[in-house]
């Protein structure tokens, strides 16, 4: 009996041998087969995830992120032991202890999968740390059999390869756990506006929570609540924590931060200053976690955003001509519908509505179902309304009044003259409803604006700014005879002897041309190049009153080397930048931690000292006294109660271009009790008109539209009143 048992046994033996055999000698074949294909993982070593990079004002405020995804890396070492160990209990709690596949996992997981098949639940998963790395990284979500094989050899390879640290220090860096975040930083700061030091139990477990299905977990409270639990237990289980603790966990309700949504529009300073830092290091990777320190100041850029768009509103409704609407809804509209129409940057007092008549009578309906007469008189249709049109209305007295965002738009820069330091550059209304820039992709004649540069010429060929020239009829044939040029005053007079100051501060046409032809086509030219205004200067005389092309930002940074004493400058849009070194950042804060980085590659403070003068102090003198008369009683003396009321001292010009296509003014503030006096003033410069270039109106020139806008820039900041 025994011997038969025996021989069972043996032959029983002899082929789980046999069987081993085969499968071992399958492994090895596949191996072979696969060995040639496996993935490289040296690069693991060093690897480091893009992950989004902060853009800090001046004041060291945080107001963007370059991010192809939203991630912040943390050295292993940074990262709390409780927030390890929740996801260790959470993902594998075996991690430390076996070689990258777990065994006893595989045959647990087979065993429920096996059970819960019959019942048609989820199945279970059992990979650990190590092979979600690897598929991560190397081999891919393909499902097949060789797929399976390829990430198991992997596996056991870079186990061999990296230490345990390394490797959960990618798989917690790389992890997607919802709502846009990757990695546990980035989620911290997304859920709970915390540093991941500042975690409590509750809040690490509900972050290792989230790994088995983060897009439906997250926007599950009950089954997220479930989950963290059930973490917070084993935790206490494995002693992790006390019981103490993990009661004291459970009892807290899962509370996640709302961000809030900005109203400031940075995007039109963000992108040239991206631009200016693609351009002078080509080989900075600016999503690879980077502290950048522009030279922005929020509260100029907000004032500055502020000041351009109530200056389209007002000039909007002096016009009051209506373009177009929002949408069209058709007869069948419904308010429904309404609600899903987005108006990015819409004025506070303004309401999206949908048009409707009744016995030929126009009234809307708002979303709160409220109908209302709808009162259009005195605008202008250029697109006739019609039922189910959408439009925004401002309620007053029991009306609806037509609104509209502004077809016209704009542009405000503003500069330190010492520094060249961009403070604040708004280049429309909105960009998120439109990204073109008017500070510094439209290319516009400056008209008047240009003709400081013109005066600048002439004080250098030793005119001063009290010598009379003759404002009087000029008539030139140009091209061999073939074109006549008639320049006129923008009154359509003449007015006989005047000084060179008051010629410019009265922005007479007719003296400036006869000035600039006196002085030479060609000096001004050089003055204008020299100035960085254009690139190359016509030769035409009516160069000579802004027929050029050139932008705001150009325009603006010309005005600085003039209010700086004559010396060279280029517009700085970042102060210094820095590889992140620490991982204690707070989402919303206040202030970085800008004396706690390290490799802090600085770019220096210019100053006038630092660059070569362009025109000599006489002729500067001159100008700016020049300019100052623009205020005191020229084409700029509306600014006259400002200084008044806020004591500071302004200098500046004007510009109108023909058919008032476009308006302009660039000027200088010098503030008492700042750092902005009259050797290092501000330099606002402001320009509206059309994206498609047309007349702006009758009278609607640079000292009726542009200038101020300028003066409530000023108001802006000096009153605080944002």
């Amino acid at each position: 009996m025994y011997s038969a048992v025996a021989k069972v046994f043996f032959k029983l033996a002899i082929c789980l041998v046999i069987a081993g055999a085969i499968a071992t000698g399958t492994i090895c074949s596949i191996y072979w087969h696969l060995k040639s294909g496996l993935p490289n993982s040296d690069f693991l070593n060093d690897y480091r995830a893009p992950e989004l990079t902060h853009v800090y004002d001046r004041h060291f405020r945080p107001i963007h992120e370059f991010a192809p995804v939203h991630r912040i890396n943390l050295k292993i070492k940074d990262i709390p032991k409780k927030v390890i160990a929740a996801f260790l209990v959470a993902e594998d709690k075996n991690f430390y202890y076996h070689p990258g596949i777990d065994p006893m996992r595989i045959a647990r997981a087979v065993l429920q999968n096996f059970s819960q098949k019959k019942s048609q639940q989820t199945l279970v998963g059992a990979s650990t740390i190590t092979q979600q790395v690897v598929k991560n990284f190397l081999v891919g979500n393909e499902k097949s059999f060789l797929r399976k094989f390829r990430e198991a050899f992997a596996t056991l390879s870079i186990e061999r390869q990296l230490s345990k640290d390394r490797i959960l220090e990618l798989y917690l860096n790389q992890i997607y756990l919802g709502n846009g975040a990757y990695g546990l930083q980035a989620a911290a700061l997304n859920y709970f506006n915390k540093s991941m030091e500042n975690l409590t139990i509750s809040e690490a477990c509900l972050l290792a929570a989230l790994p088995k299905a983060p897009a439906q977990l997250s926007k599950n409270t009950q089954k997220l609540k479930a989950r963290r639990d059930a973490i917070i237990q084993a935790l206490s289980e494995q002693n992790y924590i006390s019981k103490q603790e993990a009661s004291s966990a459970l009892e807290q309700s899962i509370e996640f931060h709302q961000e809030e949504s900005s109203p400031s529009d940075y995007g039109y300073y963000i992108t040239p200053l991206r631009e200016v830092l693609v351009e002078e290091m080509p080989k900075l990777n600016i999503t690879s976690g980077l502290e950048i320190f522009s030279c922005m100041d929020a509260r100029f850029q907000q004032a500055a955003q502020k000041a351009l768009r109530d200056g389209l509103l007002k000039y909007d409704l002096t016009q009051k001509i209506f373009y177009k609407p929002i949408a069209k809804l058709g007869d069948k509209y419904s308010i429904e519908d309404l609600n899903q129409i987005a108006v990015p940057d819409c004025p506070e007092n303004y309401q999206k509505s949908i048009v409707d008549f009744s016995s030929e009578k126009p009234f809307i309906q708002l979303q709160n179902k409220q109908s209302l007469p709808l009162d259009t008189t005195s605008w202008s249709l250029e697109t006739p309304l019609t039922k189910g049109d959408v439009v925004l209305v401002e309620v007053k007295n029991g009306k609806a009044h037509l609104r509209q965002i502004p077809e016209v738009s704009g542009a405000v820069v503003v500069m330190e003259a010492r520094t060249g330091q961009v403070l604040a550059l708004v280049g429309g209304w909105s960009h998120t409803m439109s990204p073109f820039n008017c500070a510094t992709q439209a290319t516009r004649q400056p008209g008047s604006s240009f003709k400081p540069f013109v005066y600048l010429a002439a004080l250098e060929q030793g005119i001063s700014p009290n010598d009379i020239i003759n404002d009087k009829s000029i008539t030139m044939l140009l091209n061999n005879g073939r074109e006549i040029y008639k320049p006129k005053n923008i009154d359509k007079k003449t007015h006989g002897f005047v000084t060179v100051k008051n010629s410019l501060a009265y922005s007479h046409n007719l003296s400036s041309i006869q000035l600039g032809l006196d002085t030479g086509i060609e000096h001004i030219q050089d003055i204008a190049e020299l100035f960085e205004v254009y690139n190359n200067a016509s030769k035409h005389p009516s160069m000579i009153l802004g027929s050029k092309e050139t932008t705001l930002l150009k325009l603006t940074n010309a005005y600085a080397m003039i209010f700086n004493g004559g010396y060279h400058l280029k517009p700085k849009f970042y102060n210094a930048y820095a590889q992140r070194k620490i991982s204690s950042l707070n989402k919303n804060s206040n202030f970085c931690c800008f004396e706690r980085q390290q490799s802090l590659m600085t770019v220096p403070i210019s100053t006038i000292t630092s660059y070569q003068r362009l025109a000599s102090p006489s002729a500067i003198f001159g100008l700016l006294e020049m300019l100052r008369a623009v205020i005191t009683h020229g084409t700029g003396k509306s600014l006259l109660p400002i200084e008044r009321e806020f004591s500071v001292k302004i200098r500046g010009k004007t510009g109108t271009t023909n058919s008032n296509r476009d308006a302009w003014f660039i000027g200088s503030v010098s503030i008492p009790g700042t750092i902005y006096q009259d050797d290092n003033p501000l330099i606002i410069g402001v320009f509206v008109g059309f994206l498609n270039p047309k007349n702006l109106g009758d009278g609607k020139g640079g000292a009726v539209v542009a200038l101020p806008i300028f003066g409530n820039f000023i108001k802006n900041i000096v009153s605080d009143t944002l």
